[in-house]
């Protein structure tokens, strides 16, 4: 009995430590994009009423799975659904541009 009761506290201590999330925080100002299954919020815009730029990073909700991830990226100029399960990201820094394609499915591009 000794043994489950200290497995069992083990298991609630790594899970707590991934920091698992459901949402992402709707507190920092933000613009949201979305479709019938995700959410995308992306931080820090330059204006809430007609922004052009953002510093980012990019939370995404898969509402359907209840899960969420981040990506990390910083002076963003558009985000826009490519595909249902896919988002493009135009960033920049000085003169230069780049296009990131994004899975938001499994948060990777």
């Amino acid at each position: 009995m000794k043994i489950k009761i200290i497995f069992f506290s083990l298991l609630l201590t790594s899970c707590s430590a991934l920091n698992i999330k459901t949402q992402c925080n709707n507190e920092t100002a933000h613009t949201v994009l979305q479709n019938e299954q995700y959410k995308i919020l992306i931080y820090s815009p330059d204006s809430l009423s007609n922004p052009s730029i953002w510093e980012g990073p990019i939370c995404i909700e898969d509402r359907k799975n209840m899960k969420t991830c981040e990506f990390s990226d910083s002076l963003i100029k558009s985000v826009k659904f490519s595909s249902n399960e896919s988002i493009s990201i135009v960033s920049f820094s000085g003169s230069n541009s780049e296009v990131t394609d994004l899975n938001i499915a499994n948060c990777s591009p």
